[in-house]
């Protein structure tokens, strides 16, 4: 198997620079490109120094205070929220929400309404009536009102 440089830089990033870690494939694709590419160990030994510099560094430590006050900050807003649910601020919130989002709904359903264009029926319905009230009075079935 061979690879490209950047798959092995890729693979720096991954697994690290100790190579005994790789997987079994990467690790003999590796170990072949560092004796062909100089560009490779380069890279390796930057990976190397990197992590040499990273061990050698002074771990953090967390004071117990500021662990104590990151685990608090959920139960201070639970606090805050459940202040806020007797008092009449947050009806009154809830009440806006509700007819903002009513108005909402009622803008959105006027503005996405089918248009239907405005169109003078007034002809074609009177020639209806009539076709209809002569057919029925040819028929005898209409009272015309007296003549016969």
């Amino acid at each position: 198997m061979t690879i490209s440089l950047e798959e092995f830089q890729n693979w720096l990033e991954q697994h690290g620079a100790r190579l005994q870690a790789w997987p079994e494939d990467r690790l003999q694709a590796g170990e072949a490109l560092l004796e062909q590419d100089p560009k490779a160990v380069a890279h390796l030994e930057q990976a190397q120094a990197l992590g040499s510099w990273l061990d050698e560094s002074p771990s953090v430590v967390v004071s117990a205070q500021l662990r104590r006050r990151v685990a608090e900050i959920p139960i201070q807003q639970a606090r805050d929220v459940a202040g806020l649910s007797g008092s009449w601020s947050s009806w009154l919130r809830a009440s806006l929400a509700a007819v903002f989002i009513g108005m909402a709904g009622l803008m959105t359903g006027a503005w996405t309404a089918p248009s239907v264009p405005a169109a003078d029926n007034t002809e074609l319905d009177v020639e209806l009536y009539w076709d209809e009230f002569s057919e029925l009075a040819l028929a005898g079935e209409f009272d015309t009102g007296g003549e016969r």
